[in-house]
């Protein structure tokens, strides 16, 4: 199951149609500047297209190493794990 605030993101699966991010929906998200022949144009727009199913992949493995390991303070996977969670939720980290 789904945390409650990983529903509020836009529908997913997102993809990417002529330098737009769009929603499952056809939603525009983002707009993704580019020239022909730039290779980060690619590099930036698959990883926006991909950030719903890598920010529940995230979620998912810092919930499976709390139970399976629990907490350690300082324990550097987990702490990042946290952080990167928080800083795309807009929150602090914990």
């Amino acid at each position: 199951m789904k945390p409650a605030w990983l529903t509020t993101l836009a529908p997913s699966p997102w993809h990417l149609d002529k330098g737009q991010v769009r929603d499952k929906d056809d939603n525009v998200l983002a707009s993704v500047p580019y020239t022909l022949n730039d290779c980060r144009y690619d590099a930036n727009a698959v990883l926006l297209v991909t950030a719903p199913e890598l920010l529940a992949a995230c979620v998912a493995a810092y919930h499976e190493l709390r139970i399976r390991c629990g907490y350690k303070p300082g324990y550097a996977m987990y702490d990042e794990l946290a952080a990167v969670i928080a800083k795309a939720k807009g929150e602090t980290t914990p």
